[in-house]
């Protein structure tokens, strides 16, 4: 700024989370959706599912995907269920869109990144028509978990903090948690 602070310009942010990971100072940080997400384990009446990314496997040690999935069951969720099923959803869905642009000589980039998708929205604005029009697989699981239990809190667990930003964007998504503060969750 004019003082000669760093600060982040915002109509230039992208939304990726990669200031909070290089600032050399811990300075800059993401909200956390924590307490949210505990407070709504330990309410009485919801039904609070967890949505968990493929990465998920071989960030917790040796621990197995099934043994993951319970441990996040032990934390009060009452089901865990895997991003990947929205990931061959997306993937059917594109294959479907590309097919039908490529027939008519467009080009087609995937909607899957929402750091990326901000990043043609803010600076790339005329290549938007090129961007897929399919959701990402977070919010394809979602919409998927919603057809079986309308009512169900949902919590995305991945690495990613710009999925903290696609989740505002989506009227379901109630919450998501990084692998890192999972851990936590864990750890407490």
């Amino acid at each position: 700024d004019y003082m000669g602070r760093a600060v982040i310009n915002h109509d230039k942010c992208v939304e990726c989370g990669i200031c909070t990971v290089n600032c050399p100072f811990g300075a800059i940080s993401d909200v956390s959706m924590m307490t949210s997400v505990i407070d709504a384990l330990r309410s009485d009446g919801q039904e609070v599912v967890a949505m968990v990314a493929p990465a998920i496997e071989g960030q917790f040690g040796k621990a197995t995907l099934p043994q993951i999935k319970e441990a996040i069951r032990q934390l009060g969720f009452k089901d865990v269920y895997e991003v990947a099923l929205g990931a061959d959803m997306v993937a059917l869905s594109e294959a479907e869109e590309l097919l039908e642009r490529k027939a008519e000589g467009q080009p087609m980039t995937s909607s899957c990144c929402p750091a990326f998708v901000s990043l043609v929205r803010k600076h790339f604005p005329a290549l938007l028509p090129f961007v897929s029009t399919t959701v990402s697989p977070m919010v394809a699981a979602e919409r998927y978990i919603r057809s079986k239990r309308p009512e169900a809190v949902t919590v995305f667990i991945g690495p990613c903090v710009a999925k903290r930003f696609e989740a505002l964007e989506d009227e379901y998504v109630s919450y998501v948690l990084t692998f890192e503060e999972l851990n936590a969750v864990f750890d407490a």
